[in-house]
């Protein structure tokens, strides 16, 4: 029996951009023993296994990593897995709007397909905020010193001071002045262990900066990158999971309603991923955030089974 297989790059209109992530859209009978496995076999960051819910628009998603260890969320393999079920022709590449949901261990998320001639140019899920603000966080020194930078002037951005923000996809957002500053930091284990605040913080760090190039009109643009103690010191990972705690960060000192922004991860570092963020907010607090961009197939294929 063979097993259809897609490989694709989230976040990217260019192949070998974005985050590369695999897909079996037809993972029906499937049991978890024989996901891990596969995943592993793989290799790949993320590996995705989807189950259709008879008769319906909805679909359990089995996320694995590259050592087969299940995974409750992350963003960019929820993009991935819905334009895959275009792509594979689970739904309908009909011209317009669709929209499927996938059932994870946090619950569920709702995708939006945008098609045009007979493909997906735009995936994006949708979940509801429930994040609480905590203005408790190192000094400026102690978090010049955990990101290796060396003067504590560096941090903060316009209108904008490190916080952390708590809840079901909790993260420590440390704004910086500008994208070189960014592109140079790397996360000490060290300065971490020994700064008392970190105790309760977060265990993912969110460093953001102006992204670098011409300003555009109106337009909010980023780069970002993760650090965090299971982070390893040369990985720069996909950031899709931190985009909700962004989106409450950012409500809190700007003014648009709704709040639109695009993040780029990569910059300097070798795969690019552009990211679509929009957020309904009701005053400062983010209700609601939609977290999408392009999705580019690369290979796809049948694996042997058993």
């Amino acid at each position: 029996m063979g097993l259809e297989f897609h490989c694709v790059d989230a976040f990217s209109d260019t192949p070998y951009q974005g985050a590369p992530i695999l897909v079996f859209p037809r993972a029906e009978g499937l049991v978890e023993a024989q996901m891990r496995r596969i995943a592993r076999e793989f290799g790949y960051a993320d590996a995705v296994f989807l189950q259709r819910e008879a008769d319906t628009q909805r679909w359990q998603m089995h996320l694995f990593d590259a050592r087969g260890m299940p995974q409750p969320f992350a963003g960019h393999p929820v993009v991935a897995a819905g334009a895959v079920l275009v792509e594979a022709g689970v739904l309908p590449a009909a011209e317009g709007e669709l929209q499927c949901s996938f059932g994870l261990p946090i619950g569920q998320l709702d995708v939006l397909l945008q098609c045009k001639d007979g493909r997906v140019v735009h995936s994006a899920f949708r979940m509801n905020c429930d994040l609480a603000v905590d203005a408790y966080v190192p000094s400026p020194r102690d978090i010049a010193a955990i990101l290796s930078l060396p003067d504590a002037d560096v941090i903060g951005m316009s209108g904008h001071v490190p916080l952390s923000l708590r809840g079901p996809l909790a993260c420590f957002v440390v704004p910086l002045k500008d994208a070189l500053i960014l592109r140079q930091a790397a996360f000490d284990r060290a300065a971490w262990v020994r700064s008392s605040a970190t105790a309760t913080l977060p265990p993912q760090i969110l460093a953001i900066a102006p992204a670098a190039g011409p300003k555009q009109k109106g337009a909010l643009r980023l780069e970002a990158r993760l650090f965090g103690l299971d982070i390893a010191p040369n990985e720069d990972p996909p950031i899709g999971s931190a985009m909700p705690a962004l989106a409450s960060f950012m409500a809190l000192s700007e003014p648009a309603d709704p709040l639109r922004f695009t993040v780029l991860r990569g910059m300097g570092h070798g795969r690019l991923s552009t990211l679509e963020v929009g957020a309904e907010r009701s005053g400062q607090t983010v209700m609601q955030v939609i977290v999408g961009g392009a999705v580019t197939p690369v290979a796809k294929g049948q694996l042997v089974t058993e």
